[in-house]
């Protein structure tokens, strides 16, 4: 009784400074269940309670730089999910997602943070926010312009369904209201038109089955432009060429989870390799030709397993074989080009001959698609993969790395494969990390970040 009383008045006396000073130390550790006891002893804290996870609380949201990747605790939090940021041009983002506040100041699925890592208090537009169901999946910045995809219905209590445009300074809703019949997944400016794609069948009362183009200024339908028979879920643009990938088996041809097109002519190449399993990512190869991941088998009638590579002339590559790539929890969701080495990660397991085991993440020859030894070796899911400096940054829904506990983030050493000590994991799913200078900015549904992947339980 004696100790409990000596307990109980420590955290009486640690309440009422707390409450004295009014001042939130954001960059102290705080835990994800009941706290029931405290008690210091030469100069550290002992907690004790019914929790599982001690770490710095985040958010939905976090920057971590290349010097100190620790998460920088200025940078707002966010109370649910990012699923998209766009630069601002002025040093800071644009984010859209899934959630209601941010710093505990409602944000409804949109924020503005500022180059100084404030949130902009004058820009506050808002969707009909209901958790995942009216979500922003999609944002580009276009001038003073920022035009948005999702799962919307009204934005600043305005009709507007699944598209809009947002004054980039005031947040004032625009004029433009293509007015789509079902969710935006993707969206991409080239020239003076939008192009969408998503899971929609019309778009302004017109049959535009999940991919269209739309005029950036009038929001009037472009006539003429061919559709898939699937969802689009991604549009990436280089030079006059538009490329599409999702889970459809025609662009008005057969053109299975494939297909290029231009900005000047809208046909699908017919000569263009097209894949018998969804498309998941692609990146150029930096000659004309490109690098696709997926849950494919066979692309362009050649065997590959989950990547292959397109060269400009639209042939696939001949002398790049990954060999045999088993796919236990999916195919390849994330892939890097470093010089000749391309990084791939994904729900694999590459069994090349002779054997390599590979686990959710690997390196392959960029030339040859050769299996490198680096073998970093995930207990799971990688979902997105960076470089920085001399680390891969890998984000996923894994807990180990190399038999190391490194939840959900993992910085790794280029050379040796081996996930480096003292950095940051979270508590909860990576989907994405983008490079920004100094600045990593990681996305998913996590909330907390904690020191070394340390996991403390009292």
């Amino acid at each position: 009784m004696i100790k409990f009383l000596k307990l109980f008045s420590m955290a009486i006396f640690m309440f009422i400074m707390k409450a004295q000073s009014q001042t939130l130390i954001k960059n102290m550790s705080s835990v994800e269940g009941t706290v029931n006891a405290i008690v210091k002893n030469a100069g550290t804290y002992y907690v004790g309670g019914s929790f599982t996870y001690v770490g710095l609380k985040t958010m939905g949201s976090a920057a971590l730089t290349t010097a100190s990747d620790y998460p920088d605790m200025s940078f707002p939090g966010v109370n649910g999910t990012v699923y998209c940021a766009a630069d601002d041009g002025s040093g800071g983002w644009y984010i859209g997602g899934s959630f209601s506040d941010v710093n505990g100041i409602p944000r409804y699925s949109l924020a503005h943070i500022n180059a100084d890592k404030s949130l902009d208090m004058v820009w506050a537009p808002q969707t009909n926010y209901y958790w995942y169901y009216q979500s922003v999946y999609s944002i580009i910045k276009s001038g003073n312009t920022i035009y948005i995809g999702g799962g919307f219905t009204t934005v600043n209590g305005v009709p507007r369904n699944f598209l809009a445009a947002i004054d980039a300074v005031s947040g004032a809703l625009l004029p433009w209201d293509p007015n789509a019949n079902n969710a935006v997944y993707s969206l991409c400016k080239s020239d003076s038109i939008i192009y969408t794609g998503g899971s929609f069948g019309a778009i302004g009362g017109k049959p535009k089955p999940y991919f269209a183009a739309v005029n950036a200024n009038s929001g009037q339908v472009l006539e003429g432009i061919q559709t898939p028979d699937g969802p689009v879920y991604d549009i990436l643009a280089k030079g006059d060429t538009l490329f599409i990938g999702g889970d459809f088996n025609q662009f008005n041809f057969k053109n299975e989870y494939l297909a290029r097109f231009t900005t000047n002519n809208d046909q699908p190449d017919t000569e263009f390799p097209t894949a018998n399993s969804t498309i998941y990512v692609t990146i150029p190869d930096g000659n004309g030709g490109w690098y696709v991941g997926g849950d494919f088998t066979v692309i362009g009638n050649a065997s590959r397993y989950y990547v292959a590579h397109i060269l400009s002339d639209k042939s696939v590559d001949t002398t790049f074989d990954a060999g045999y790539i088993y796919g236990g929890a999916g195919g390849i969701r994330t892939i890097l080009k470093d010089g000749n080495t391309l990084y791939i990660g994904g729900g694999f397991y590459v069994l090349s001959a002779p054997y390599l085991e590979r686990n959710y993440i690997a390196a392959l020859n960029a030339t040859t698609g050769v299996v490198l030894p680096w073998n970093p070796n995930a207990n799971s899911v990688v979902y997105t993969i960076e470089k920085k400096d001399t680390a891969i940054y890998a984000g996923g829904s894994f807990t180990n790395i190399g038999g190391k506990y490194k939840p959900y983030f993992a910085q790794i050493g280029i050379q040796s494969g081996k996930a480096i000590d003292g950095t940051v994991s979270a508590n909860n799913g990576v989907y994405k990390i983008v490079n920004k200078g100094d600045t990593l900015f990681a996305g998913g549904p996590g909330k907390t970040w904690s020191p070394d992947g340390f996991r403390t339980t009292l």
